[in-house]
């Protein structure tokens, strides 16, 4: 094809038939050009690049050694697209986050200086923080045109996270010395307020659900395990009071204790003749995981729905989410009970690295230790409430 444009970019861009898969197409930071003498000058710099790279991929293809050219993020996000993303449990939003940076950084080299790279990053937050997304036909070809508002700074860190993330796996791959976003900081925003799910809820809305999704959600809510995790859970890693995940999104393996309500219903889970290692094979159907997913969730809409009263469903309504009623109501339902001091063990039943991240954005509680060092600094007494007296337990005789 070699040198082309596309209606969606100001740049050429080039096709190497000969060029290692997921590498084939590159776009170059020679624009297309406005007046006819520019176009008519940047097509033959376009053309005269595809024949270097042509002449270049032909070289390594033949066992020649060739001095290697500064890379370009989209080349390099290719095959980080490739190779990279499908080993990891969070590759479905990966794969959304990556056409946007591939968009605003796929021009610049992976050895461009550091201070271009940090004014362009500064660029790409402010405008996403600034311009709502809109999408032309949404829902489908005959969709209406929808905008999406704009992002919240934990939005944006994220996908700035996963480029600093994307350009140390360059570094490790050596094909770049250092980072050039190495100690570029986030932006500071104000904490999430999250809903934690009401005991009564959560006795309205299992009843709705079938055996196997009633113990997915159990398995997240008393094991904080991620949705993705519990819908792979397997039958020879159930050892009775225990449940070993051996792979997680972070990588990690966990092991969880069972409650004696999760062990009632893995119980009441049927064996699949036919895939019996397996302890949800009905929510494993779809091949990508994503999928999966999506139609789990589907479930706890229509089970929210169906309780009687209905339970409010979804995060614009107030309502409940899957991964706040699980992960965040159980691990500060874990802190409140024990306290402080069980943070160390809810961290590592949840599988975060950090307790820092546990504390910041799942224990949403106000233990008694704050509460009293509140009261002491507002210089009201601290009353301590007296012992209930303990309950005889001899019967009256009539």
């Amino acid at each position: 094809m070699g040198a082309f444009t596309r209606r969606d970019s100001p740049w050429w861009w080039l096709y190497i038939p000969t060029a290692p898969k997921g590498q084939q197409k590159i776009k170059t930071a020679i624009p297309i050009g406005f007046t006819p003498a520019e176009k008519k000058d940047a097509k033959r710099a376009a053309e005269t690049l595809f024949a270097t790279k042509l002449l270049q991929a032909g070289k390594v293809a033949e066992g020649f050694h060739v001095e290697p050219d500064a890379i370009l993020f989209t080349a390099w996000a290719a095959t980080y697209q490739a190779q990279e993303i499908p080993k990891h449990r969070g590759a479905y939003r990966e794969r959304q986050m990556l056409p946007r940076l591939v968009a605003w950084f796929g021009d610049l080299a992976l050895t461009t200086a550091p201070q271009t790279w940090i004014s362009r990053a500064d660029a790409y937050r402010e405008s996403r923080l600034t311009t709502p997304t809109t999408v032309e036909h949404y829902g489908g070809k005959k969709g209406k045109p929808h905008a999406f508002p704009t992002p919240k700074p934990r939005t944006v860190n994220r996908e700035v996270n996963f480029l600093q993330q994307m350009l140390t796996c360059a570094v490790e791959k050596k094909l770049v010395a250092t980072s050039p976003l190495w100690g570029y900081k986030g932006l500071k925003g104000g904490p999430i307020r999250r809903r934690l799910t009401p005991g009564d809820e959560e006795e309205r809305l299992l009843p709705m659900l079938a055996p196997d999704d009633k113990a997915i959600y159990l398995i997240a809510r008393d094991g904080l395990v991620r949705l993705g995790d519990a819908i792979d859970a397997r039958r020879p890693d159930d050892f009775g009071t225990t449940f070993y995940f051996p792979l997680t999104k972070n990588g990690d393996p966990v092991t969880i204790p069972i409650t004696a309500r999760l062990r009632a219903a893995l119980d009441a889970v049927p064996i699949d003749p036919l895939k019996p290692e397996w302890y949800f094979p009905r929510r494993r159907r779809a091949v990508k995981e994503e999928d999966r997913t999506r139609g789990y969730i589907k479930a706890i809409a229509r089970a929210c729905r169906d309780a009687q009263p209905p339970i409010p469903y979804g995060k614009k309504r107030g309502g409940l989410t899957f991964h706040w009623s699980t992960r965040t109501t159980g691990a500060t339902r874990m802190i409140r009970t024990g306290g402080d001091g069980v943070i160390a063990d809810v961290a590592k039943i949840g599988g975060w690295r950090d307790t820092g991240v546990l504390m910041e954005i799942y224990q949403q509680t106000v233990t008694t230790d704050m509460q009293r060092i509140a009261e002491l600094a507002s210089g009201a007494p601290v009353v301590t409430p007296a012992p209930k007296p303990a309950k005889s337990r001899l019967r009256r005789v009539k």
